[in-house]
């Protein structure tokens, strides 16, 4: 079952990418700090709706030092996507991120002691090498991309295991709900890019513009409910499974993207690189299979 949630949160988030990319373009004159903090506002009122609707009560706020550190790190986050929705293609993910289930792994395994069977570590171990084939292009790597790919790769490492396992943590003692947890984190994070934005306006002396800021918001409200979504479905598939599984899961992001992209690139006119290109068919078409197998193996 835990499958079938991880498999619908990475659905989403390819949908939220895609949407959050297109409303970026349609939308430059908004301010990547403004533009952070009415997203991220959006995803909150999303979610406040979220855990009303599934809990049948008003979300509640649970502080932790955690909690703090994770909603501080996602306001930093936020400033460094909105920079990366405008210069980047949505495909151009960190290579090195796709190694990050085998850090979890180790974890799970040396510290957590969580029990594995051979065909789970090795299916583990398959998503990986599937998805950091399908990402892998034969270019030169300047040391300045190098560095900027280890940065990525060390700071979605600390939010995703920090993220990770305090939920799981704190849902294992019965002290915190998935939408409550969703609800106290990004509550923080709306916090802290709030004192941004009104420092940002101060230092400028501007007001910003209502009519910009709504048409932003518009699509923005649409880009999180995806979020909210995926986000919800990957902590239910924390509470079937191991960090380093739900993790590694994520490798399923290329075969979703390959049915997103199409739809994307004939209805929303947004280049998605060359995930569909025909000279890089052949790995990718390896690469799915790979995906594949691994997916099989790590039930």
């Amino acid at each position: 079952m835990w499958q079938v949630f991880s498999f619908f949160s990475v659905l989403s988030g390819t949908i939220e990418e895609t949407l959050d990319k297109a409303t970026m373009v349609g939308s430059r004159a908004v301010d990547i700090v403004g533009a952070s903090w009415i997203r991220n506002a959006a995803l909150l009122l999303i979610t406040f709706l979220g855990g009303l609707i599934l809990e049948t009560h008003v979300p509640r706020l649970v502080w932790s030092m955690p909690i703090l550190i994770l909603g501080t790190f996602y306001a930093v986050q936020a400033l460094f996507y909105t920079g990366l929705l405008r210069h980047v293609e949505i495909t151009t993910s960190s290579l090195m991120d796709t190694f990050i289930p085998l850090i979890f792994l180790l974890v799970d395994i040396l510290f957590i002691g969580t029990p594995f069977l051979p065909r789970q570590v090795i299916g583990i171990i398959t998503l990986v090498i599937g998805g950091g084939l399908f990402f892998w292009k034969r270019e030169n790597i300047t040391r300045m991309q190098m560095r900027l790919m280890l940065a990525a790769f060390f700071f979605d490492l600390l939010i995703y295991g920090l993220e990770s396992y305090s939920f799981k943590s704190l849902f294992a003692t019965g002290s915190i709900s998935a939408p409550d947890f969703l609800w106290s984190m990004w509550a923080v994070m709306v916090a802290v890019l709030s004192v941004m934005f009104i420092a940002v306006c101060g230092y400028q002396r501007t007001l910003p513009r209502v009519s910009q800021y709504a048409g932003y918001l518009r699509g923005s409200l649409k880009a999180k409910t995806a979020d909210y979504i995926g986000s919800s479905l990957y902590l239910q598939a924390l509470t079937l499974a191991s960090v380093s599984q739900v993790v590694a899961m994520k490798s399923i992001y290329p075969l979703i993207l390959i049915g997103v992209a199409g739809v994307a690139q004939g209805h929303l006119k947004i280049n998605l690189d060359e995930t569909l290109g025909r000279k890089t068919l052949f790995k990718k078409v390896l690469a799915s299979g790979i995906i594949c197998v691994g997916v099989y193996l790590i039930h």
